[in-house]
Protein backbone atom coordinates (compact mmCIF):
# COMPACT_ATOMS: atom_id res chain seq x y z
CA UNK A 1 0.00 0.00 0.00
CA UNK A 2 2.72 2.49 0.86
CA UNK A 3 4.22 1.98 -2.62
CA UNK A 4 1.01 3.29 -4.19
CA UNK A 5 0.99 6.26 -1.84
CA UNK A 6 4.62 7.03 -2.64
CA UNK A 7 3.83 6.98 -6.36
CA UNK A 8 0.93 9.40 -5.85
CA UNK A 9 3.10 11.65 -3.72
CA UNK A 10 5.84 11.66 -6.35
CA UNK A 11 3.30 12.71 -8.99
CA UNK A 12 1.67 15.44 -6.90
CA UNK A 13 4.61 16.81 -4.93
CA UNK A 14 8.06 15.60 -5.93
CA UNK A 15 9.52 17.99 -3.32
CA UNK A 16 7.74 16.27 -0.41
CA UNK A 17 10.10 15.29 2.38
CA UNK A 18 10.20 11.69 3.58
CA UNK A 19 11.57 10.28 6.81
CA UNK A 20 14.95 8.55 6.70
CA UNK A 21 15.98 5.80 6.59
CA UNK A 22 13.35 5.19 3.96
CA UNK A 23 13.70 1.40 4.06
CA UNK A 24 12.67 1.60 7.70
CA UNK A 25 9.93 4.24 7.67
CA UNK A 26 8.22 4.03 4.26
CA UNK A 27 5.92 1.20 5.46
CA UNK A 28 4.50 3.60 8.08
CA UNK A 29 3.09 5.94 5.40
CA UNK A 30 -0.68 5.66 5.66
CA UNK A 31 -1.99 8.61 3.65
CA UNK A 32 -1.23 11.74 1.70
CA UNK A 33 -2.65 15.04 2.91
CA UNK A 34 -2.30 18.23 0.91
CA UNK A 35 0.73 16.86 -0.94
CA UNK A 36 2.69 15.60 2.06
CA UNK A 37 3.22 12.12 3.48
CA UNK A 38 1.21 11.15 6.55
CA UNK A 39 2.87 8.60 8.82
CA UNK A 40 1.27 6.53 11.57
CA UNK A 41 3.39 7.33 14.62
CA UNK A 42 2.75 3.96 16.23
CA UNK A 43 3.92 2.22 13.05
CA UNK A 44 7.06 4.38 13.04
CA UNK A 45 7.97 2.90 16.42
CA UNK A 46 7.19 -0.65 15.26
CA UNK A 47 9.27 -0.12 12.11
CA UNK A 48 12.21 1.17 14.17
CA UNK A 49 11.96 -1.84 16.50
CA UNK A 50 12.23 -4.20 13.52
CA UNK A 51 14.87 -2.17 11.68
CA UNK A 52 17.20 -1.70 14.65
CA UNK A 53 16.27 -4.83 16.65
CA UNK A 54 15.55 -2.71 19.70
CA UNK A 55 12.90 -2.66 22.41
CA UNK A 56 9.78 -0.48 22.35
CA UNK A 57 11.18 2.12 24.75
CA UNK A 58 14.40 2.59 22.78
CA UNK A 59 12.51 2.79 19.49
CA UNK A 60 9.99 5.26 20.91
CA UNK A 61 12.79 7.45 22.28
CA UNK A 62 14.59 7.38 18.93
CA UNK A 63 11.45 8.23 16.94
CA UNK A 64 10.40 11.03 19.30
CA UNK A 65 13.86 12.61 19.48
CA UNK A 66 15.14 12.13 15.93
CA UNK A 67 11.90 12.32 13.98
CA UNK A 68 9.13 14.12 15.81
CA UNK A 69 11.61 16.45 17.49
CA UNK A 70 13.17 17.46 14.18
CA UNK A 71 9.96 18.56 12.47
CA UNK A 72 9.89 22.33 12.31
CA UNK A 73 6.78 23.04 10.23
CA UNK A 74 8.71 23.64 7.02
CA UNK A 75 6.97 23.31 3.65
CA UNK A 76 6.68 19.74 2.34
CA UNK A 77 7.40 18.23 5.77
CA UNK A 78 5.64 14.99 6.62
CA UNK A 79 2.79 14.75 9.11
CA UNK A 80 2.85 12.23 11.93
CA UNK A 81 -0.48 11.06 13.31
CA UNK A 82 -0.82 8.98 16.46
CA UNK A 83 -3.73 6.65 17.13
CA UNK A 84 -5.23 9.07 19.63
CA UNK A 85 -5.20 11.77 16.88
CA UNK A 86 -7.50 9.69 14.66
CA UNK A 87 -11.20 9.95 15.37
Amino acid sequence: MHEDLLELLKEHNPEALLLEPRECFDPAIVAIDDGVAVYNGDLLIECMMAYDSCCYDDAADWVHYNTVGSLQGRPNEPIIRWLFDIE
